[in-house]
């Protein structure tokens, strides 16, 4: 049941960070909001709504002691990593590359977690595999011709080193923290704090280079709504990886870029390409399928 728990935490995990795309799309497209000033924002609020729940729920001490353990200032890292490498992806890519070169490292994920702590599971590479497979041929259902150039090639490399970075070790930074059932909660808040710090040295990085900073934010509501979903994410995030199968969860956290075509063709009433619908349902029916076999 545990196991189960963790892939559901996954699937909503993803669905979530969809959402998040798709709400940003509404922020710092037409709203025009200051990126660095609005991530900032979206991890402080988070973590100024969960921090006296977390005190209550589990006590200050345990909470100080996750706040300052390195580890959660690295997983907060990989995190950010991660993030960086989307968006960086998204404004150099094509919507299918992005979907494949962020799934393609579920390949790979498997191996260095076997490597880093000897788990291996040819359920979960199975599982891996199918979710990957099914999305390569997105790469030539696409208008544009697949071509990479020297630029694009280097984007497509960072986006799956971080990708490869954070699924090896994200699971092993989170599990050598597990001390109960409320530990998935104490590290949710302390990855917030710390992605709040990684933001904050991003925007003074900005501030130094440019020498100028345009302090305009969208509206308090948007701003709440997103930081509510971000909330969700990253508990999910962090419940997935304390309960779910180390390999297994990787493979939906990774289909979120395939997941916010889905959703943005709902909202903006847009129309994705009947293949990319079809591989959102084939992973469905995969997940399901691993579900059951549990």
């Amino acid at each position: 049941m545990t196991a189960v728990l963790g892939i559901l935490a996954a699937l909503g995990s993803s669905f979530l960070r969809a959402a998040l795309n798709v709400l940003d799309r509404e922020i710092f497209g037409r709203r025009h909001g200051e990126v660095a000033l609005v991530n900032l924002l979206n991890n402080l609020f988070p973590f100024l709504i969960l921090l006296p729940i977390v005190v209550f729920l589990v006590g200050l001490d345990q909470t100080i002691k996750a706040l300052i353990n390195p580890s959660n200032l690295w997983l907060a890292g990989l995190i950010q990593l991660v993030a960086y490498a989307f968006s960086l992806a998204f404004r150099n890519l094509t919507i299918p590359q992005v979907i494949v070169f962020s799934k393609l490292p579920d390949l790979f994920i498997p191996l260095g977690i076997y490597a880093l702590t000897g788990i291996w599971s040819i359920v979960d590479f199975t599982f891996s595999f199918l979710t990957t497979i099914i999305c390569v041929p997105l790469l030539f259902f696409y208008k544009e011709p697949f071509v990479v150039s020297k630029a694009r090639a280097k984007v497509l490399g960072f986006l799956m080193a971080a990708v490869i970075l954070r699924g090896v070790f994200s699971g092993y930074l989170v599990q050598e923290q597990r001390v109960d059932d409320l530990v998935w909660l104490v590290v949710t808040v302390a990855t917030i704090w710390w992605r709040f710090i990684w933001s904050l040295i991003v925007m003074v990085g900005i501030l130094l280079i440019k020498r100028k900073f345009v302090w305009t934010t969208p509206k308090a509501e948007l701003l709440m709504v997103r930081a509510g979903v971000t909330l969700g994410v990253q508990g999910l995030y962090v419940l997935a990886l304390t309960k779910g199968p180390p390999v297994a969860i990787w493979p939906l956290i990774n289909s979120t870029a395939l997941f916010s075509v889905g959703l943005s063709s709902l909202v903006f009433r847009e129309h994705p390409g009947g293949y990319e619908l079809l591989a959102i349902l084939i992973i469905t029916f995969l997940t399901v399928g691993r579900i059951f076999y549990h």
